[in-house]
């Protein structure tokens, strides 16, 4: 049953604590871990049944890893956590790792076996060397700060832009960035980019890791210096006119017009809220303006939620696809409360914290425990009625891309408020009772 709803801290802190403990840990922990052959486990149904084929895509494990050692520093006393963040470390440092030419496979089978030996990408890279960090700082291991610090050497070595700046994504095995040409023209890379483009996606996850990496690991200059230059170019870019939002771009930053995603601006913006002391995350009032723009373009009123992806014309905005994921409405609920408590006194902010708090809401799976994927008021009322296949993908509880990173990482910082200083890299906070607040 859905418990009543508090507004103010410290009491909402406590509820998004509940949240996380109930909707997140207890359903993914230990259930997710494959105790047979390392990593994590990801094909569950509504029910949390197993199904699918159990494959170790990148993204997924790295995610997994890093929210698995984020919540074993603020839930020191539960033992799954820590087995989930040992077993996840071992499939990133194992199979998962390429150690002919370094850097990640993309994807292997549930055994390990990679089932692309051609070509990898740098949008798993970034969570993996998150991952590998959040490993450290939970464990101390020195296994996993060396490997956090090979994957950012790698990334920097072969996906950075080093005339530009930023990143590309698709990259051959040895590191060599895949660009169009005749004979690949209009080829998509394995997250959807056109080669030789850039995209919001990669790059706004880039400031993520960075900001981690530079929290964990202080003494490396390389990983400071990278972080301010990514910081810079997202905030640029997120901070554009309102006509000028785009997702692609040209190697030297030029906008590719007509579309963009809120939800990967709204993630941006995140993370130029916790990566501001740096100095180059820009003011919270510019922050505070893209909250607004994204919540007014992109909002879906028929989906209850934020849009994964709109286009852009002259004079207007139009929805592409009912899709509000769950991970763009706990981005966004991150991002008004953050804001919340920054700027008190906005009124501007209030709406939209209601809503993201009825979009993260909305989501969750009070019988079976969990977070849908989708709104299920987004679904058609034959999709509910019928339970169809649409239903079926709206109520999965986890697949190959859904993790428990979004849910779980934001609950946990939200639940840490107002003791956690906004600010990029691990809560050092117990959230157990009686818990101190570093740990």
């Amino acid at each position: 049953m859905k418990p009543p709803i508090p507004t103010d801290y410290p009491e909402i802190a406590n509820y998004y604590r509940e949240i996380l403990i109930e909707h997140v840990i207890e359903p993914w922990f230990p259930r997710s871990i494959d105790f047979e052959f390392g990593g994590f486990l990801c094909d569950f149904d509504v029910d949390w049944q197993p199904s699918g084929s159990q494959h170790k895509v990148l993204e997924f494990q790295a995610r997994q890893t890093l929210v698995a050692a984020e919540l074993s520093m603020a839930f020191p006393s539960n033992p799954h956590l820590k087995a989930a963040t040992e077993r996840g470390f071992e499939a990133l440092s194992g199979p998962l790792w390429d150690r002919a030419y370094g850097g990640w496979f993309i994807e292997t089978d549930r055994a390990g076996q990679p089932l692309d030996q051609i070509y990898k990408h740098a949008h798993g890279m970034t969570y993996a060397v998150e991952a590998c960090s959040a490993v450290y700082a939970a464990s101390g291991s020195e296994s996993a700060r060396l490997l956090a610090l090979e994957g950012f050497d790698w990334l920097q070595a072969n996906a950075h832009d080093p005339v530009h700046g930023g990143y590309f994504g698709a990259l051959a095995r040895d590191g060599t960035a895949q660009m169009a040409d005749s004979a690949r023209a209009g080829t998509r890379d394995r997250v959807g980019t056109p080669l030789g483009l850039k995209d919001m996606d990669v790059n706004k996850d880039a400031v993520e890791f960075l900001c981690f990496a530079a929290a964990v690991h202080p003494e490396v200059g390389a990983i400071q210096r990278a972080r301010d230059s990514q910081l810079d170019i997202v905030r640029r870019l997120i901070s554009a006119d309102h006509d000028a939002l785009s997702f692609y771009f040209r190697p030297d930053w030029t906008p590719v017009p007509g579309y963009w995603r809120p939800s990967e601006a709204i993630h941006g913006a995140a993370m130029l809220l916790e990566g501001r002391r740096s100095g180059t995350g820009g003011s919270i009032g510019a922050i505070a303006e893209v909250l607004h723009k994204c919540f007014a373009a992109g909002w879906s009123k028929r989906a209850g939620g934020l849009r994964f992806e709109a286009h852009t014309g002259r004079t207007k905005w139009r929805e592409l696809r009912r899709d509000a994921p769950w991970w763009a409405q706990f981005e966004l609920l991150r991002v008004a409360e953050y804001l919340h408590r920054l700027l008190p006194g906005d009124p501007a902010v209030l709406p939209i914290l209601a809503a993201a708090r009825g979009a993260a809401f909305s989501l969750i799976d009070y019988e079976s425990k969990g977070i849908y994927t989708t709104p299920l008021r987004a679904l058609r009322p034959g999709a509910r009625l019928f339970k169809n296949r649409r239903f079926r993908a709206a109520t999965t509880k986890g697949s190959v891309w859904k993790d428990a990173s979004h849910d779980g990482r934001v609950l946990l910082r939200l639940a840490s408020l107002p003791r956690w200083p906004i600010v990029s890299g691990p809560p050092r906070i117990n959230l157990e009772p009686g818990g101190s607040v570093a740990v």
